[in-house]
């Protein structure tokens, strides 16, 4: 049965909506409030220590009647969807350890999820730049503990989603695809770490294919060559501050004469790297992370640097990434065709950004197009020569710095501003 005023006051006093608020607007919302720390309902006024109620009802009468009227509140909400209705109703709630049992299930039983827009089942390959729900099931180390991911969802304003429980006691956390790359990793070095101590006690077999194979991998990246570069313009991924893993983002492939080496600069190493211009990019490395060593959440750096995040970052980042095509790929728009905006809103939603960045998404394709053309219509840009090669090389380049135009002084210099306003 629903509470009654009397007994929804008395839940409100002990929960201190006199400072901090009411009710929320939805379900799980409210059933947060489980978690919250409040004072000991059942204590004396000289006892300030706080703790969730779930404490306290282990250890007062008055804690465990609140906590089973707060149970029942959520219970009769318009918005508590079916599912997790049957989960409370079938809880056992003789003892606090049964109530917390059934509560903790609300925020991984499948059924309540899915309500919830979550998808919980792994698709059978990567979807979008994130993966999507393929990286449901994978494993992962995150605040000193290793979890597994149960579910995935798109959010507008977030980006993709994920939600991860923890395996000893099944609590339940989200994570942003930043956050998701650091946990993941955090469980990747912790596994090689504990094959780093077994190969030391079972010996140092097999480490003498290692160096036929790094050798082989070098090759393979100086010989890299993408579609269309002679027009100068392609789809990179960064791995500068802010930006996500896996997105490709329109950039230009800088020219060799562009280039600045230094002496000390490994010759093998420079050729395995390709430098080039991101434009318009949605990450802002000038502010990204505030100069911290820990991944910063897409909501994090919201609160800190506002809603314009996106578009407060210069129009254009220089960037060394990786000759491979994990980190480059043929542009795929042609200046005969145009841009489509519903064919850029079908390839942004797959990159799993948040739906704020699509405005610098646009620009950044409209920038890119704009120098295609002018590679192609103006320039008439051809394939590269062996020549053309031979010299990247004696520059100690990647052969793709000899494979794209030379822009002229006038168009690179001109300001991306300009541009974006014709």
């Amino acid at each position: 049965r629903p509470l009654s005023n009397a007994e929804r006051k008395e839940l409100e006093k002990y929960l201190d909506f006199s400072k901090e608020g009411g009710w929320r607007d939805d379900w799980i919302g409210n059933l947060s409030f489980i978690d919250k720390d409040i004072y000991n309902p059942d204590g004396k006024s000289r006892d300030r220590s706080k703790k969730p109620l779930f404490h306290w009802a282990d250890r007062g009468k008055l804690s465990w009647k609140l906590l089973k009227n707060l149970v029942r509140h959520i219970y009769n909400l318009e918005d508590t969807p079916a599912e997790a209705k049957a989960v409370i109703a079938n809880g056992d709630f003789d003892s606090v350890s049964s109530v917390q049992q059934a509560i903790r299930r609300l925020y991984y039983d499948p059924s309540v999820l899915q309500h919830d827009g979550w998808t919980t089942c792994k698709s059978e390959e990567p979807i979008g730049a994130s993966g999507g729900p393929y990286r449901i099931g994978e494993r992962i180390h995150w605040e000193g503990s290793e979890g597994v991911v149960i579910a995935y969802v798109h959010d507008n304003e977030i980006g993709d989603l994920w939600k991860a429980m923890y395996i000893e006691d099944l609590d339940t956390f989200d994570l942003e695809a930043e956050e998701l790359e650091e946990a993941r990793r955090g469980f990747e070095r912790r596994m090689k770490l504990k094959e780093q101590q077994a190969n030391s006690k079972g010996g140092a077999a097999g480490k003498q294919e290692q160096p036929a194979q790094k050798k082989s991998v070098k090759s393979l990246a100086t010989d890299f060559h993408v579609q269309g570069v002679e027009h100068g313009i392609v789809l990179a991924v960064s791995y500068a501050k802010g930006a996500r893993s896996g997105v490709f983002w329109p950039a230009r492939v800088m020219h060799f004469s562009e280039l600045e080496r230094s002496g000390s600069q490994k010759r093998l190493a420079a050729k395995q790297k390709v430098d080039v211009v991101f434009l318009a990019p949605y990450w802002n490395h000038q502010v990204a992370n505030g100069g911290r060593s820990r991944t910063e959440s897409y909501t994090d750096s919201l609160q800190r640097h506002g809603g314009n995040m996106f578009n407060s970052g210069p129009l254009f980042a220089i960037e060394r990434v990786d000759a491979s095509p994990d980190s480059i790929i043929e542009y795929p728009y042609i200046p005969e065709n145009g841009l489509d905006i519903d064919e850029l809103s079908t390839s942004f939603r797959l990159m799993g950004l948040p739906k704020a960045a699509f405005s610098r998404f646009v620009q950044s394709h409209r920038l890119a197009l704009a120098l295609k053309t002018f590679s192609k219509n103006v320039m008439k840009s051809t394939a590269a020569t062996e020549i053309d090669r031979t010299t990247a090389n004696l520059f100690e380049a990647h052969a793709l710095a000899g494979q794209t135009p030379k822009f002229p002084d006038a168009v690179l210099h001109l300001p991306f501003e300009f541009i974006l306003s014709q």
